[in-house]
């Protein structure tokens, strides 16, 4: 739901060309698959998947929502992942230093170009029991996302208790942080509809 409200997000800011899908990376959290058995040393399990959904003009949430849902389905029914971690071994075998090279004069040119580049991140569930400071217990906890370079949509998704966090970073000298503003508060009126039904 929170994916679909984003996609509607990006598609209220930076309007698509009608009927052509709207390239989307996102993450996929793999660390609920893990069978539940004490402590389990893996900080980050999760893999980046990439979905394109056209922009309706004048669609309902729930068309929306249900077209999403229909690209999630189709990929994981096709991969579970099985592509991302194939890419993922490909990568570990060309090595920290030249890989670092390739991602600096990637983000180097999309810095300088103009272009778009929206990203959904997932943190997922903070974990109440491991948020202990000398015995106290945070009433509220949030996690805060990366800051892309270039014009970029970077929400960050978090939820503590019953606390559900949308927050998004931008640079100094990136886009207007009113935009940031804008798409943040679609995002909001797009769930409170939906806590409202």
């Amino acid at each position: 739901m929170l994916l679909t409200a984003f996609f509607r997000a990006v598609a209220h800011e930076f309007p698509p060309v009608l009927g052509k899908p709207m390239s989307l990376p996102f993450t996929v959290d793999y660390r609920r698959y893990l069978q539940a058995s004490g402590d389990v040393p893996i900080a980050n399990l999760a893999l980046s998947i990439w979905l394109g959904v056209p922009h309706v003009e004048g669609e309902a949430f729930d068309g929306t929502l249900a077209r999403v849902a229909e690209q999630l389905t189709a990929w994981c029914d096709a991969t579970w992942g099985a592509k991302s971690l194939v890419q993922a071994a490909g990568i570990a075998r060309i090595g920290y230093g030249p890989m670092k090279a390739v991602m600096g004069a990637i983000s180097g040119m999309s810095a300088k170009s103009a272009k778009t580049s929206p990203i959904f991140t997932n943190i997922g569930v903070l974990d109440e029991g491991r948020l202990s400071f000398g015995g106290l217990t945070p009433t509220s906890a949030r996690l805060s996302g990366p800051a892309a370079f270039g014009a970029s949509l970077v929400p960050t998704i978090s939820t503590y208790r019953d606390e559900l966090t949308v927050s998004m970073g931008f640079c100094a000298d990136d886009m207007d942080p009113g935009v940031i503003d804008s798409a943040l508060r679609f995002i909001d009126e797009e769930i409170e509809v939906l806590v409202e039904r």
